[in-house]
């Protein structure tokens, strides 16, 4: 179908269907492709949603007290790899399950990660690697990374962080920051 500018998915939504409120999408993979850039993704009630990777501008928002999981199995759980993206993720609960980053936020121009809980990462709970980029953290909880609940890497171009409101607890490191 036509993409449109708020998708929703569900869980029992299905793949195949429009991603509307009437007819929800089951992932956000699925969704995001049938967003408009600059679109939503609304979650309507909870479930796992699945990893995705973000090729667009997006935000994936889920209502408070909606648990909307994404189960890290392998590699990242939200990949966002595109110049110039701004990307909004909020009210997300995503738990490794064996997979390496939580958010890989590795090309793009603006993130906010709010209400979201991380845990269980085999590397960093948010790597940020994108060059001249933007990241704001608030209200949220980084749980058992292996390495960094948030690594910021400025080696390819500066990143600037803001975190706020946000707890860190297990992790090798809370913040790692390297110039």
């Amino acid at each position: 179908g036509a993409a449109t500018q708020r998708t929703f998915v569900a869980s029992n939504g299905v793949d195949t269907a429009t991603c509307t409120l009437s007819a929800p999408c089951r992932t956000f993979a699925t969704a995001i492709a049938n967003t408009l850039p600059g679109g939503e993704v609304i979650v309507l009630d909870s479930a796992g949603y699945g990893a995705a990777t973000i090729t667009q501008s997006v935000s994936i928002i889920a209502p408070a007290g909606i648990y909307a999981g994404i189960s890290v199995f392998t590699g990242d759980g939200i990949t966002i790899a595109t110049p110039g993206l701004n990307v909004v993720l909020r009210g997300l609960a995503i738990t490794g399950l064996g997979g390496q980053n939580g958010i890989a936020f590795l090309q793009g121009a603006n993130l906010i990660v709010d209400r979201c809980q991380i845990s269980s990462m085999a590397d960093n709970g948010i790597a940020i690697f994108a060059p001249g980029s933007r990241t704001s953290i608030s209200d949220s909880e980084i749980t058992a990374a292996a390495n960094s609940g948030v690594h910021a890497d400025a080696v390819l171009g500066t990143v600037e962080v803001a975190v706020e409101r946000t707890r860190f607890v297990r992790s090798q490191w809370g913040i790692y920051v390297r110039q």
